[in-house]
């Protein structure tokens, strides 16, 4: 005759199954959010290492585009164009812009950061722009046609180059004076907002 099944002990015995399963997908979540959220670290720690060059760099920059803007507002024969970019660097941002990063990252701050590299970009857009159209004009060509080099320029020669500086590369200078500087203050903002999370 066969034994009569004991049930409870079978359903003890699946009970506990499913438990260690469950326990065990649950402990490897676990372990995988946390060494996704050390990475957000190491990438938040590399963004900060990088905005702060960014902003040393920025004001170096800042400082001389102000300067050449004013020269060319001011005193056009004084100002010595050269264009003089901020190489700030977006390689942190690079490594850490991931769904990985999305993912633990609030999404306020993450909002910030993609803001900054924004700025980021059009900084970049700008000195190709200027470096196209610097290119194009041959700007030292009408620089050196109104005898600059020498100083010595008829009123008309002068107004003529007023006219190129205000025109052209007035209104670039401004445009990128007033990125840099709305990329320096949206980096300050990241920066306190990292600290203070």
């Amino acid at each position: 005759m066969r034994n009569p099944i004991d049930w409870r002990d079978h359903f003890i015995r699946f009970f506990f199954i499913t438990l260690g399963v469950f326990l065990g997908f649950g402990l490897n979540t676990c372990n995988s959010n946390q060494k996704e959220k050390a990475q957000v670290d190491l990438y938040l720690d590399g963004l900060v290492d990088e905005l702060k060059e960014n902003r040393q760099i920025l004001n170096e920059s800042l400082t001389y585009h102000k300067h050449l803007l004013e020269q060319l507002q001011n005193e056009t024969a004084k100002a010595n164009l050269i264009l003089n970019p901020a190489h700030v660097s977006n390689i942190s941002w690079t490594l850490a812009n991931n769904e990985i990063f999305k993912k633990h990252l609030d999404n306020g701050l993450y909002k910030n950061l993609s803001l900054v590299y924004q700025y980021h970009q059009e900084l970049i857009d700008l000195h190709n722009e200027a470096s196209r159209l610097m290119s194009e004009m041959n700007v030292l060509g009408p620089l050196y046609s109104l005898s600059i080099v020498d100083k010595q320029w008829t009123r008309e020669q002068e107004t003529e180059l007023d006219i190129i500086v205000k025109l052209g590369w007035v209104p670039i200078f401004e445009t990128w004076t007033s990125t840099e500087e709305l990329y320096l203050k949206h980096i300050e903002s990241v920066l306190n907002e990292i600290e203070n999370r």
